[in-house]
């Protein structure tokens, strides 16, 4: 007789199927912001680490060109100073061996350019270029001919001068990639500061909706069980009360009050 009470009591106290539902697709809801979301970072991040490596990659070529500008210099310098011949014609040929190494970085490095910022740097250095390759040219004819030491300087003066400028747009280019890797890792930190948020919001929700239907479903109980109580006290044709259930609870109070007081007089 017990056990099937506490099974009427238990489907009775039982929430309304909707109410689950809506509890259950709202968890589920969440689940799916989050796992989208989780994945959404995932990519981000990847494509955060993927254009670090690009950045990484372009001031290493800009730093091998500006290695190169400057070698080239120095040895038109070394040629210009040695009265060997020989050292001359061997600091002249490592003139266009560094040439070719400028132009194989410069190559890559047109291919990773994908900003206008970017391409306009490598526009105005290609025109400094056009501008530095006669100077040098110029420089490593007069030095073959053994022209006069004051147009040998005249023209070094020139060429170092475009040459300058070629390093220092490198220099901006080696900057603007620097900026770009400071503002990918920004944003990259700033999502997963979003993503964290948002897990901890997700899961307080959460905390919070299963506390109130342990609530809602203990309220229930206990009201259900009051109603149990109630029928089982009245009479249900009568609607008075039931004198058995009357004489159990008095019977009940007399044996408790019994147990608590045993040699008060009146309760024997």
């Amino acid at each position: 007789m017990a056990q099937e009470k506490d099974k009427l009591i238990a489907r009775k106290a039982r929430l309304h199927p909707g109410l689950v539902l809506a509890y259950s697709l709202f968890v589920t809801f969440l689940v799916l912001i989050g796992i989208l979301w989780a994945i959404k970072i995932h990519e981000e991040i990847n494509g955060s680490y993927a254009l670090l490596e690009r950045d990484a990659r372009k001031i290493e070529l800009a730093e091998r060109m500006q290695t190169a500008i400057l070698l080239r210099l120095a040895h038109l310098h070394e040629a210009f100073a040695s009265s060997d011949p020989f050292e001359r014609d061997e600091m002249i040929q490592k003139l266009y061996t560094l040439a070719a190494q400028y132009r194989r970085a410069r190559d890559e490095l047109l291919q990773l350019m994908d900003t206008p910022e970017e391409r306009d740097l490598l526009r105005q250095l290609d025109a400094a270029a056009r501008q530095a390759e006669p100077a040098t040219n110029e420089v490593a004819d007069l030095i073959q001919s053994d022209a006069s030491p004051r147009r040998i300087r005249k023209a070094l003066v020139a060429a170092r001068r475009v040459r300058t400028r070629m390093i220092d747009l490198l220099g901006r280019l080696v900057d603007l990639e620097q900026q770009i890797n400071s503002r990918a890792i920004s944003r990259g930190q700033t999502q997963l500061e979003h993503f964290r948020r948002f897990t901890l919001i997700t899961g307080a929700l959460v905390i919070l909706f299963s506390l109130l239907l342990a609530l809602m479903t203990r309220r229930t109980l206990q009201s259900h069980q009051r109603n149990m109580a109630i029928e089982a006290l009245t009479d249900p044709l009568t609607e008075l009360p039931n004198r058995r259930c009357v004489l159990e609870q008095i019977n009940e109070a007399i044996e408790s009050a019994r147990n608590q007081h045993r040699h008060h007089v009146l309760l024997y």
